[in-house]
């Protein structure tokens, strides 16, 4: 039962309640209240919150500290830098978001509100993925009785129409002004420029670029050997391939290979100069004798992109060279049999599924044909 007393002119409220985890009794007061029918309101309210079995402990927590208590416990370090990025970029937009908002103060009207915010100017498929991580957030705090209402419950996840992840890359001339920007740039102090311009001959995930080392050029017979990763977020070294069919090798043109046998001259130059030995071999190792991420190849093709004069609309990431590799293969006839292998896909079914929008041009054309020899029957 709870304690209502008067303190001065005001009126104040004392529920008692046991710790569930530990068995020490605690209270939960509140003062400041006109009349005493406003102090019972209110314990009133507890009390039934007290009932349902909820952690009275934390009821009045901050949306943003529960969020970034919950990643803590139950998600970082569990899943890649990639995901890991994603939940901590959820976190910051609930603190600017919800500054001060205890979590049990939020309405599905206010998330509405926030999330449509977000909306106004990203992917529907990013509103999806931070909706998802807030509502398993949500779905805990409701098992831990800390919260009672869904607020994520039926609230539409707008936002801009995203690309298809392969519908992402470049057409032939975008793609023909692309290089030869970056062939400019090629020197030992742009290695980005190599790794930007080997994925553009081989298609080539960037992970599997940054792998290459040495010996995994065959210099007489141009081939490029791609049989593991580098884990180029944590540094760590190599790492196992994406699936067993991403190990391949790769015929790559004449050129691809002078520039790269350039390269393996003006490093052993600067290396020697340095004192320095690379245990590893790497081709694409920077003037800092690091591994460059993801992040520099990406900023640095965003500046070849705006100097090849490229609309802003049409950009692509690293990623993206893969998907023109394939694109241009694809617009020259090539057998999407050997695009797929080439690509280290598990089967031809998954190529013919992520390009299968660009084929529809091949099918009218092979329609044609097969209707034209059908008639000479």
């Amino acid at each position: 039962m709870a304690e209502i007393k008067k303190r001065g002119k005001k009126w104040q409220y004392r529920v008692f309640y046991t710790d569930p985890d530990t068995g020490n009794q605690h209270s939960k007061s509140k003062s400041g209240f006109s009349t005493k029918s406003d102090a019972v309101a209110a314990a009133n309210e507890i009390e039934v919150q007290k009932q349902r079995g909820a952690s009275l402990g934390n009821t009045n927590v901050l949306f943003s500290e529960y969020y970034d208590q919950w990643i803590k416990d139950t998600k970082l370090g569990r899943y890649s830098y990639q995901t890991e990025v994603w939940y901590k970029r959820t976190g910051k937009m609930i603190h600017d978001g919800f500054p001060g908002v205890a979590l049990k103060d939020v309405s599905r009207r206010k998330y509405t509100k926030f999330l449509d915010n977000y909306a106004a100017d990203h992917s529907k498929e990013s509103v999806a993925k931070t909706a998802m991580f807030i509502r398993s957030m949500v779905h805990d705090a409701m098992s831990e009785r800390i919260i009672f209402t869904d607020f994520t419950s039926g609230v539409k996840n707008n936002g801009k129409p995203g690309k298809r992840e392969s519908d992402k890359y470049l057409e032939e001339s975008q793609l023909k002004k692309l290089t030869e920007v970056v062939k400019n740039h090629l020197s030992i102090s742009h290695i980005t420029a190599y790794e930007i311009l080997t994925a553009i001959y081989t298609g080539a995930r960037y992970e599997e670029i940054a792998a290459i080392t040495w010996d995994r050029i065959d210099w007489n017979n141009n081939r490029l050997t791609l049989d593991r990763a580098y884990d180029y977020i944590t540094r760590t070294g190599f790492k196992e391939m994406k699936t067993p069919n991403s190990i391949r090798t790769l015929d790559v043109s004449p050129e691809l290979i002078h520039v790269l046998h350039q390269l393996h001259q003006d490093q052993i130059e600067r290396y020697l100069k340095k004192g320095y030995r690379d245990e590893d071999q790497l081709v694409f190792r920077s003037i800092g004798m690091t591994v460059p991420s993801d992040g520099a190849a990406n900023k640095a093709l965003k500046q070849y992109q705006c100097e090849a004069n490229i609309p802003q609309t049409d950009w692509i990431t690293f990623h993206g060279l893969r998907h023109s590799h394939a694109s241009y293969l694809l617009s020259k006839g090539v057998d999407i049999s050997y695009i797929s292998k080439r690509l280290g896909h598990a089967n031809i079914a998954l190529t013919l599924r992520v390009y299968a929008h660009l084929l529809e041009n091949r099918y009218q054309q092979e329609a044609t044909k097969s209707a034209s020899l059908l008639s000479l029957l």
